[in-house]
């Protein structure tokens, strides 16, 4: 079996948990409906207001309470291994790089590449820590609801973060 290339890891890796934001998103639409229909309910100032509030609110937890049950285990598919082992590569290859190439482009390239792969590394336990933030919170009440919707921002931005970072990978020769 051939063994893929350190960039297609990367790749796959990034595309793998770019693929989460569906379920982020899914679960922060929800959330936010349960938070206007929360401040409908809040404002409501006849009994019909209030009745008919109180029955949307609830329609929309429900919606919420599907959604977050189909797609809350999307946190615990976030794992930082391959990036951590393509890390710890490039280190190695960096620490063993012959005398005459401690300083030359090829070192300088690789630490680049370590310092991306670190920045990597700390999105993904920020991700993962927004998932720790978005589980702690439980129920429908005002601050629970802003607590999730919080945590998937969080979880959203670090996936824009990843995303974006560059990481080189340096070839065998050059």
């Amino acid at each position: 079996m051939k063994q893929k290339s350190r960039a297609t890891r990367y790749s796959e890796a990034i595309s793998e948990i770019g693929i989460l934001r569906e379920n982020f998103e899914a679960m922060q639409t929800a959330l936010n409906d349960v938070g206007e229909a929360i401040e409908t309910k809040d404002v409501a100032e006849t009994a019909d207001e209030k009745l008919d509030a109180i029955t949307t609110l609830g329609d929309k937890i429900a919606v919420a309470e599907k959604i977050i049950a189909e797609n809350s285990g999307a946190f615990d598919e976030i794992d930082s291994g391959v990036f951590e082992e393509l890390r710890d590569e490039l280190q190695n290859w960096r620490d063993n790089l012959p005398e005459n190439l401690q300083s030359s482009s090829k070192a300088d390239t690789l630490d680049e590449s370590v310092s991306s792969l670190e920045e990597v590394i700390q999105y993904v336990e920020d991700l993962t820590s927004a998932g720790s933030d978005f589980s702690g919170a439980s129920g429908f009440e005002a601050e629970a609801v802003q607590t999730r919707l919080d945590a998937l921002e969080t979880a959203i931005e670090n996936i824009d973060n990843l995303e974006c970072t560059d990481v080189e990978f340096p070839g065998m020769f050059g």
